[in-house]
């Protein structure tokens, strides 16, 4: 049996436990140029990564993503769909990585609660975290992510986040206890399309027991790698779909 170093693991955490009030469905479910959201990123994500972390809500939301995605499957392979034994199958014959789904360990907290939860089931030290109403997410950012994490580590070991920003001159490392710019840098980035480390369990942790669910208030806890967006990414990874009107872009 081929084992890859902790190291060495691509992971992901794959954020789908939103209320959707704007949209008023859920959204990874929605249908996206003949195929459901969620699709989209799964199929972006394989060879790109080792293992992949679906958090969801609530059993039943479980119960629907597996559904949702081993309906798709089993329509594309021209399989019976109606055989529930297939629809519940695993996932691993279809995709380069391994699918865990996780339910939110404390719950209506937002997606902070969603990352805490997910941090918890990775055998890696890192994670990338992506929303699910992120379907153009495209294989040069999951490539770009991974590829300054591990440089960056190579010289500074003890960078907490890895988090895509906009305006910035170049990309900046932050440690925030001791930045006066930090509000700056946090007035245009993007949270839900970054890099956490395992070592911030604990910092969530707190911040959910005290009731501060924003993401702001996390990285001004942790030292955190500013990545210039202009520089190393195209915008439309970032978009992110939240209203119906958004569908027809």
């Amino acid at each position: 049996m081929f084992f890859i170093k902790v190291e060495n693991i691509k992971s992901c955490i794959l954020l789908c436990g939103g209320m959707s009030r704007r949209m008023g469905k859920d959204k990874g479910s929605l249908i996206i140029n003949k195929k459901p959201m969620i699709i989209h990123i799964l199929e972006t994500l394989n060879h790109q990564i080792d293992e992949l972390v679906i958090v969801l809500n609530d059993s039943d939301r479980i119960a629907r993503y597996k559904y949702i995605i081993q309906q798709y499957e089993n329509s594309s392979n021209t399989n019976n769909i109606n055989n529930t034994n297939n629809i519940m199958k695993e996932f691993n014959n279809s995709y380069s990585y391994s699918i865990q789904f996780v339910e939110d360990e404390i719950k209506n907290k937002g997606p902070l609660s969603g990352i805490y939860t997910g941090l918890k089931h990775i055998s890696s030290d890192y994670t990338l975290v992506i929303p699910c109403d992120s379907p153009y997410i495209d294989a040069d950012f999951l490539i770009a992510m991974f590829k300054i994490k591990n440089q960056i580590l190579t010289d500074l070991q003890n960078i907490d986040a890895f988090v895509p920003s906009y305006g910035l001159t170049s990309d900046i490392n932050c440690y925030n206890n001791k930045d006066n710019d930090i509000e700056i840098r946090l007035k245009s980035f993007e949270p839900l399309h970054s890099i956490y480390s395992k070592n911030i369990i604990n910092s969530i942790k707190k911040l959910l027991d005290s009731d501060v669910l924003d993401l702001k208030s996390l990285l001004k806890e942790v030292n955190v790698y500013f990545i210039n967006i202009d520089e190393n990414f195209s915008k439309k990874s970032f978009k992110n779909l939240n209203k119906m009107d958004d569908l027809k872009l």
